[in-house]
């Protein structure tokens, strides 16, 4: 993991581990609305299983793309390719 992702992680209160892990639940949400727009099949429910994940983590989530930003403690977070 790049310095950039343990000092984001450290300032986001979560682990190495936790960062990675929502990443990979936010790319795949990415692929699903990208799959959505394409041929209509719904994302919904990858976008509701990120969010209840981000929000055991005590994030907010808005959503401006593909990609959503995180908020927490009133700063917002957007996450790493």
């Amino acid at each position: 993991m790049s310095s950039y992702c343990l000092a984001l992680a450290e300032q986001m209160g979560i682990s190495p581990i936790e960062l990675k892990k929502l990443v990979k639940a936010a790319e795949k949400c990415a692929d699903a609305q990208v799959e959505e727009h394409n041929t209509g099949k719904d994302s919904s429910a990858s976008v509701a299983a990120f969010e209840k994940y981000a929000k055991k983590m005590g994030f907010a989530c808005c959503w401006y793309g593909l990609y959503p930003t995180l908020i927490k403690d009133g700063r917002e977070f957007h996450l790493p390719d």
